[in-house]
């Protein structure tokens, strides 16, 4: 991205999730600017009304970041996963929150330098987006077999995905976990398990290995977020609870 387009930035956030090294080991960062609209011109001061979507970037030895080409569609908290595109090639895959009442779902060919929108300016019809959008996570892990216990996953040819984010249109309510076998194929996202009902909001997943999974989440009683709580769960556990609420021992 060029230096010209950075200073007309009104602001910049990063996360609020966990950063992603991909199997090149680059390190990626998921990351959102707001652009001044007013005027083109970086010298005239403008309002920042829409924010875009984009990865910070940096390759071994990791002394110099850099910052890829924004979405194309408005997008805001982001978070990036690896996966295995349908010819075997590692592509960087971007779940991003939308007021579009949609999820923003983008892919990278070229390891976050520049982004091709899977969903199109709608967004994503089978993961919806909570009211003026919530921030969700995003996890890529390997295609598991029926026995994840003895699976080499070292050798498998094909990942899935994970994403947590509230289910409820217009509350941030529900955290529903999704499962999508097929990446490449934003339709093929399966129903929500919802595995905390009631108030939930920001939330962070990590693939701990073997179909595990531990999810960090926003919690609360009534209307309040104010507790922080953790759930640990399997793959097999989301295949079985697609399209229904399971309590879950929180932590």
């Amino acid at each position: 991205m060029k230096q010209c387009e950075i200073c007309c930035w009104a602001t910049f956030a990063v996360g609020p999730v966990h950063a992603l090294q991909t199997q090149s080991g680059r390190l990626i960062v998921p990351v959102h600017a707001y652009r001044n609209e007013l005027s083109s011109c970086c010298c005239l001061k403008g309002w920042a009304s829409t924010s875009y979507a984009l990865a910070l970037y940096a390759d071994h030895p990791y002394t110099k970041w850099q910052f890829g080409n924004m979405l194309q569609t408005e997008s805001g908290e982001c978070q990036m996963a690896e996966l295995l595109d349908d010819k075997g090639n590692y592509v960087v895959y971007c779940n991003a929150r939308s007021k579009s009442g949609h999820r923003v779902e983008a892919v990278s060919q070229n390891e976050g330098v520049a982004f091709a929108n899977q969903t199109g300016s709608k967004g994503s019809e089978k993961i919806v987006e909570t009211a003026s959008g919530c921030q969700g996570s995003v996890v890529s892990f390997p295609a598991q077999s029926e026995d994840a216990d003895t699976k080499d996953e070292d050798n498998s040819n094909n990942t899935w995905l994970l994403f947590t984010h509230p289910t409820h249109v217009c509350k941030r309510v529900n955290l529903g976990v999704y499962l999508n076998k097929s990446p490449q194929d934003p339709d093929k996202w399966s129903k929500p398990w919802i595995i905390n009902s009631g108030t939930s909001g920001y939330s962070d997943l990590a693939y701990v290995g073997k179909g595990w999974f531990v999810c960090l989440m926003e919690r609360g009683e009534g209307e309040k977020l104010n507790q922080i709580s953790s759930v640990m769960f399997s793959c097999s556990q989301v295949e079985q609870g697609i399209g229904q609420i399971t309590s879950v021992l929180l932590l």
